[in-house]
């Protein structure tokens, strides 16, 4: 079996998605993949929770997050609904601009959500290309210690 792990720039817009599709396809073996959020998601995710944190407007930055993944989504022409994860992310915000308060625990909460959504888009777009995949969510597969913010994982 072949890991293959793709970072932010190879998830990074649909042309860079339709090439990492391609090099999948490719591979002959059975495969895993291991994907980051798409470039630039995980940076935007910190700036809003330091906005939230500040009590400044974060909706247009989350506007401009939204807009960026709906756009990768119609470039791939698949379709997925995200706006249940934009919600739980918008939750999040709303929760730390309450109470002022952003704990590594919440910020590590926040910032999965950009592999989460990379990975669902990603999916989709091999099941489009006839590539079997299934999304695993890695919440529910590696579990770390409680070192929030550069957490360890946990091999028991």
């Amino acid at each position: 079996m072949i890991v293959a792990k793709f970072g932010g720039t190879s998830m990074g817009n649909a042309s860079a998605m339709k090439q990492t599709g391609d090099i999948i396809k490719n591979m002959k073996n059975s495969k895993a993949v291991v994907l980051s959020a798409t470039s630039g998601t995980t940076d935007r995710l910190i700036e809003l929770s330091e906005l939230a944190l500040n009590n400044k407007d974060w909706q247009k930055k989350l506007d401009e997050l939204k807009f960026n993944h709906k756009k990768i989504i119609e470039d791939l022409n698949i379709s997925i609904d995200l706006n249940s994860i934009f919600l739980e992310i918008q939750k999040i915000l709303d929760g730390i601009s309450s109470l002022h308060e952003l704990s590594l625990s919440i910020k590590d909460s926040l910032l999965v959500f950009g592999e989460r959504m990379s990975t669902i888009i990603f999916t989709e777009y091999l099941k489009k290309i006839d590539i079997h995949a299934e999304m695993v969510d890695a919440y529910n597969l590696i579990f770390t210690d409680n070192n929030f913010g550069s957490g360890n994982v946990d091999l028991k």
